[in-house]
């Protein structure tokens, strides 16, 4: 016998806890995130969690009757389960700029590459300078190669393992102190995610100030889509990956163009960090309070 569980509202035929499959190990529906169910969010007026729902939903399950045990933290793509005081919505910054400055990136990119390939070809470091940066306008940021660090080992010729050069720069990894702050006032109220151009082999020394922070997700789209953030489709797969409309994600960057104009177009509530100009937001913390007062007036 299961006990009903209070229910705001749902699209959902039935949802009710069974104390008997309270020790039994979640069992997902492996075609839950193919089905053809309509995305339901669920109001659960109730103050415990985690928790284990047993929920029948008819046109996801192909042996009807079965109900399908899902851990509160872990649900198919189909379902949103919505706790009191959690806002459905996602708070996404890019990485380099606007949590962190970009002293790690440049000393890789215009001191560390050039001087490694002065060295391979016996060039003055000037020389090697011009020919290494001229080589990357020519692919240019538009395309995902022009972030890989194995890319340009490979293209250039250089004989350096890609994490020695990055261990080399590590120690210029600087987070803007508005920034740290901020992510630990958003932390537990949040879905907080990454959104950058960045390769994860940077990520593992550019995220190292936030070690103690949880991140939702942390996406690299020239690692995890081939993509760069000038392509809407990559703000799209974000979206797709996540479950949601563009518009539950808000969106910070530093670059205009990528952070802000592209998310735009596809319907992200973006913003242009732009702390030493005249417009735009200035720090990441204006950016915080703006989204606490959006969802304050959306949950009024």
């Amino acid at each position: 016998m299961s006990i009903p569980l209070p229910i705001v509202s749902s699209t959902l035929p039935l949802i009710s806890i069974a104390p008997a499959m309270l020790h039994t190990p979640p069992i997902m529906a492996e075609d839950s995130r193919d089905a053809s169910l309509d995305p339901a969010t669920v109001d659960i007026v109730s103050s415990f969690a985690p928790m284990l729902i047993a929920m029948y939903v008819e046109k996801a399950m192909p042996n009807m009757g079965r109900p399908i045990i899902v851990n509160a933290y872990n649900l198919p793509a189909c379902i949103n389960i919505r706790l009191p005081g959690m806002d459905m919505a996602y708070v996404s910054f890019d990485v380099e700029g606007t949590l962190v400055t970009k002293d790690f990136s440049n000393h890789v990119w215009l001191r560390l590459i050039p001087l490694h390939y002065a060295r391979t070809y016996g060039l003055e470091f000037e020389e090697a300078y011009k020919y290494v940066t001229r080589q990357y306008s020519l692919v240019g940021e538009r395309r995902a190669e022009w972030y890989m660090l194995d890319y340009w080992i490979d293209r250039l010729g250089l004989r350096v393992e890609p994490e020695d050069l990055l261990e080399e720069a590590s120690s210029l990894v600087k987070p803007f102190r508005d920034a740290v702050v901020s992510l630990r006032g958003l932390n537990d109220a949040y879905r907080v995610i990454l959104v950058t151009n960045s390769p994860r082999l940077f990520l593992k020394y550019l995220l190292r100030p936030f070690r103690d922070l949880r991140f939702h997700r942390v996406f690299s789209v020239v690692d995890d889509f081939g993509l760069t953030k000038y392509s809407m489709e990559a703000y799209g797969r974000v979206a797709g990956e996540l479950g949601v409309e563009p518009s539950k994600i808000f969106h910070l960057g530093d670059h205009y163009i990528q952070d802000y104009v592209v998310p735009r177009r596809l319907g992200i509530q973006a913003y242009h960090l732009s702390r030493d100009r005249d417009s735009g937001l200035k720090s990441v913390e204006e950016f915080t309070r703006l989204v606490r007062g959006v969802a304050r007036g959306a949950d009024g």
